[in-house]
């Protein structure tokens, strides 16, 4: 029997050294994942494990109002009025209440790998 090896690109990072990998079950919204991105990293601590990391950034992301995600990009991002303006818009695009809450903007990511 032939069998063909297929390796993700998480797959090939892992086997060339990296420690743990973050990464996506699909193809993910470019705007819900940058800020997830963002908040991920400030949630990264040395006392935090990257999947708790992940956790905490995704719960973030879901319970944002349009008025607490704006608040900030203002105040820890430095948007400026331009950017806040531009942001405000992109967000018309998503539900009025809660923007992330779907699960497909926040519930692909995973850690892949040892801690």
């Amino acid at each position: 029997m032939h069998y063909r090896n297929y390796f993700a690109l998480a797959s090939a990072l892992l086997y060339a050294g990296s420690g743990t990998v973050v990464d996506t079950l699909w193809c993910v919204d470019d705007f819900a994942t940058a800020f997830l991105s963002v908040r991920f990293y400030e949630e990264l601590t040395p006392t935090r494990t990257i999947p708790q990391a992940i956790q905490a950034a995704t719960t973030w992301l879901r319970t944002r109002t349009p008025a607490q995600f704006l608040d900030w990009c203002r105040t820890t991002l430095g948007f400026s009025p331009d950017d806040l303006d531009r942001c405000e818009l992109r967000l018309s695009r998503y539900d009025s209440a809660s923007p992330f809450a779907p699960r497909l903007y926040w519930s692909a990511f995973r850690a892949n790998g040892l801690e």
